[in-house]
């Protein structure tokens, strides 16, 4: 039976197979409570943790968005002398969205005293965002293909710092596929790209 596990970041890198290949996905979690400042038998600083929870917030926001599209447009309709191509780029204007809607979420959570159970839904949400990153691995296991972006070997480590995210803030998940070919799990891997559209993946 093909089943998928999840394996926080960098605590439980020891439990990933090293001797199987299969898909992979790296994708978001949300701050434990201990991350955000909260400690068992103790007040909650509020300041700290609606504050590190909007940081947190507007960071996931740039990394699960694209703020660049760059790539051509040309007059093909023309005659080949009259054709012009023009390069074009662009940025993210809508940035800050997360943030100000956190503001008025926490805001409210702060003044009804709710603020533990919107992070319990905010953390439960984090499960159905879309992964950041999806691969695969045929002649290397799991294991060594996440020691090899851990290493800063592949162009992940590069993208997720311009986006502000470490590696602790994700979870690793893999399905092991002993049973396809490398070719097999090359078309599932493009297949779940397409579908999922991981922001961080290469093209």
């Amino acid at each position: 039976m093909t089943t998928i596990s999840s394996f926080q970041l960098l605590s439980a890198v020891r439990d990933v197979p090293r001797d199987r290949g299969g898909l992979y996905l790296f994708r978001l979690r949300f701050p434990s409570n201990y991350e955000l400042g909260i400690l068992p038998g103790a007040p909650i600083d509020l300041p700290r943790t609606l504050t590190t929870t909007k940081t947190y917030l507007e960071k996931v926001e740039r990394a699960v968005a694209c703020v660049e599209l760059t790539g051509e447009l040309a007059e093909e309709s023309k005659a080949y002398h009259l054709q012009t191509a023009y390069h074009l780029s662009a940025n993210l204007m809508g940035r800050g969205i997360a943030r100000n809607s956190a503001d008025d979420l926490l805001r409210y959570a702060e003044r009804e005293g709710k603020v533990p159970e919107i992070l319990s839904i905010l953390r439960k949400f984090f499960d159905f965002l879309a992964p950041l990153y999806i691969g695969m691995t045929s002649s290397q296991s799991l294991r060594d293909r996440l020691d090899q972006h851990l290493s800063g070997t592949t162009a992940l480590q590069g993208r997720l710092t311009t986006c502000g995210i470490a590696w602790t803030e994700l979870n690793f998940c893999c399905m092991p596929l002993d049973e396809f070919d490398a070719a097999q799990i090359r078309s599932l891997e493009k297949l779940f790209q397409a579908l999922c559209k991981p922001q961080l993946s290469s093209a």
